[in-house]
C-alpha cells in the first residue's frame, strides 16, 4: 500500500522524573526491570522491582486531552513512543538505551487521529500499529507496519477492504511475526461476537481463528484477550474455557474449564511458560461474599488447578493485571475508588502468589 514516511533526525531527552503514583499497566522483563504507562505518565520504567517508577516520556510530549500517547518496549533497552495527533498524524519516537534518550523516527499520516491505538512488535525491527476512529457505529481503521525499527511505515490493511481489519481489538504479535486481533462485542454484530483473528502475512489479510464455542457462549460478549505462545504452543482463555493450540494457532482445542470460583467475567491470567500460569478473579464467580481473593495456579498447562490461599481481600478492589516473571516473583495491579477518583496500586509476591505486599 506504499511507504508513508522516512526517518527524521530529532534527538530528545526524557522527562526523567520520579512518579508518585502507580502505573495503570505494567510489563516486567525480569525481577528488577520493566515498564509501565498511565494517562499522565505515558512511559515509565522501573529498575528496582516496581518500588519506584521514573517517567521517561520524551520531553516534547504533553499528553493533553486532544492527543494520545502510548508506548511499547520489546526489551529493557529498546522501545517506542507513539503520539497520535488530532491533525491526523502519528509521531514515532525510539530509544535504544531504556529511555535515557529518544530520537524522533517518523511522522506518519493517518486517516482519523481521533480514536485509539494498539501497538505490537515481534522484535526490535518489526512492528505494527493499529489506528481506529472514535466512532462506534461502524469500524473504521487501518494497520501500518515497519520492518526497520520504526524509521519507515507501510499501510498493510484497512477496515474497508475484503479480508482486512474486522474489528477494533487488542493487537498482539508472536516472535515469528504472526499477528492476532482479539476482543469482544466488536462491530460486526450478530451472534458469535467474541473474536480472535489471525494474520500470517504481516497484517495484509486476516482470517478468523475458530474456537469451539458452545451455542450459549456464541451469544455472549465476554472479552477474549490476546493468546500467549511458547513456540508453537498457544493458550487463550475465554468464557471460563481454556483453549490450547499445538500448531502455532492454526487449530484450537478445549483444554479444560476454569475452576467454578473463576467463572465470572472478571478473570485475569498470566502464563510464564507453556505449563505454569495463574488466574485471579474479581469476585464475579461463586466464592462466598465475593470478597476473598481467588488465586489458582496450574503446572500442567491448565489441565488441573490448585487454589492458593492468600493474604489479600478483594473488598473495594478491582484487579486489572497480574504479571509473573518466574515461578516465585509476580506483580498485581488493582484499582480502588477514592474521593479524588480511582487509584492504581501495585502489590508484589515473592512466593508464587501466596502472599502479597503493597509496594506502590
Amino acid at each position: 500500500m506504499g511507504q508513508v514516511q522516512n526517518e527524521t533526525s530529532v534527538s530528545l531527552k526524557p522527562v526523567n522524573s520520579t512518579v508518585a503514583t502507580a502505573p495503570d499497566q505494567i510489563h516486567m522483563f525480569n525481577e528488577q526491570k520493566g515498564y509501565g504507562w498511565s494517562f499522565d505518565h505515558p512511559i515509565m520504567i522501573t529498575s528496582d522491582g516496581g518500588a519506584t517508577w521514573t517517567d521517561v516520556t520524551p520531553q516534547i510530549i504533553e499528553n493533553g486531552p486532544n492527543a494520545k500517547t502510548t508506548g511499547y518496549f520489546v526489551n529493557t533497552q529498546t522501545g517506542w513512543t507513539f503520539r497520535l495527533q488530532p491533525e491526523k498524524s502519528v509521531t514515532v519516537y525510539g530509544t535504544q538505551d531504556g529511555g535515557r534518550s529518544w530520537s524522533q523516527l517518523a511522522i506518519v499520516p493517518v486517516k482519523y487521529g481521533d480514536g485509539s491505538m494498539f501497538i505490537a512488535f515481534s522484535d526490535t525491527r518489526h512492528g505494527w500499529f493499529e489506528e481506529m476512529t472514535a466512532g462506534h457505529a461502524k469500524l473504521s481503521g487501518e494497520l501500518l507496519a515497519t520492518s526497520n525499527g520504526g524509521k519507515t511505515w507501510q499501510r498493510m490493511a484497512s477496515s474497508n477492504q475484503q479480508s482486512g481489519l474486522s474489528f477494533d481489538g487488542l493487537l498482539t504479535a508472536q516472535k515469528n511475526g504472526t499477528l492476532w486481533l482479539s476482543g469482544g462485542q466488536g462491530f460486526q454484530g450478530g451472534s458469535g461476537c467474541n473474536w480472535l483473528y489471525k494474520s500470517t502475512n504481516g497484517g495484509k489479510t486476516w482470517s478468523q481463528a475458530i474456537l469451539p464455542l458452545s451455542a450459549i457462549h456464541q451469544k455472549e460478549t465476554t472479552p477474549i484477550y490476546g493468546p500467549v505462545f511458547f513456540d508453537k504452543k498457544g493458550i487463550v482463555i475465554a468464557h471460563s474455557i481454556i483453549y490450547t493450540s499445538h500448531d502455532g494457532g492454526q487449530t484450537w482445542l478445549v483444554q479444560n474449564t476454569l475452576p467454578l470460583a473463576l467463572r465470572g467475567i472478571g478473570a485475569v491470567y498470566d502464563f510464564i511458560n507453556k505449563r505454569q500460569g495463574w488466574v485471579m478473579d474479581n469476585g464475579n464467580g461463586t466464592e462466598p461474599s465475593g470478597k476473598v481473593l481467588v488465586l489458582y495456579v496450574t503446572h500442567d498447562d491448565g489441565r488441573s488447578w490448585r487454589k492458593i490461599l492468600t493474604n489479600m481481600s478483594l473488598e473495594n478492589k478491582y484487579i486489572t493485571e497480574i504479571d509473573f516473571v518466574n515461578s516465585k516473583v509476580g506483580w498485581m495491579l488493582y484499582n480502588y475508588n477514592t474521593e479524588a477518583g480511582p487509584k492504581s496500586v501495585i502489590s508484589k509476591s515473592i512466593n508464587g502468589g501466596r502472599s502479597w505486599e503493597k509496594i506502590k
